[in-house]
């Protein structure tokens, strides 16, 4: 065990404001709750080392569970089958939703719009997610997945380039999937 006494005695507290839904004799705002949970959270990450545990990693479900999403535009029959095999392990279902595109001019309440629909077409049973695509959607569909428990992750790859007479061709092998660290 990580902690004990009065750590457990504070996650009880939380645990019973959050059951009980402001129905005890002194229950706390719900600013000072989320203040209290961020607090916990950041000791967590301290005494763990700082690093951020994922509970949706390979090892903590069955590959039976749940859909693995492909949110971009690389679509799942033009990936190696190193890639399928890596996401396989986090479902065995893998979809496509294709990354929308994004105008240039769009502000940031447009950003979320379009967040909003590509979160609207998630299986209910969404496990992970490849995001790549635009770095503002991209980041914004992150840090919704995120707060949906979903693991979200980038592929990474190696390139390779080749010389044909004048022309250069690029490959990109694919390596692993990365996790985005928490976006909050």
């Amino acid at each position: 065990e990580i902690w004990q006494g009065k750590e457990t005695r504070e996650i009880s507290d939380v645990r019973n404001d959050m059951e009980h839904a402001g129905f005890r004799s002194s229950p706390r705002k719900n600013e000072d709750l989320m203040e209290k949970i961020e607090k916990l959270y950041q000791k967590l990450l301290k005494d763990l080392g700082n690093k951020y545990v994922s509970i949706n990693t390979p090892e903590h479900f069955t590959k039976s569970q749940g859909v693995f999403v492909n949110i971009s535009n690389h679509p799942i029959e033009k990936w190696d089958e190193r890639q399928i095999i890596a996401a396989k392990k986090y479902a065995d279902t893998i979809i496509d939703i294709p990354f929308p595109p994004v105008a240039p001019d769009l502000d940031l309440d447009e950003i979320q719009d379009l967040a909003g629909q590509v979160l609207d077409k998630l299986p209910a049973n969404t496990r992970a997610a490849m995001v790549s695509g635009e770095f503002v959607l991209t980041m914004t569909l992150v840090r919704e997945l995120q707060k949906r428990g979903i693991t979200c992750l980038a592929a990474t790859t190696t390139r390779k380039v080749r010389e044909e007479g004048n022309k250069k061709i690029t490959i990109f092998e694919f390596v692993r999937f990365r996790e985005y660290p928490w976006l909050g």
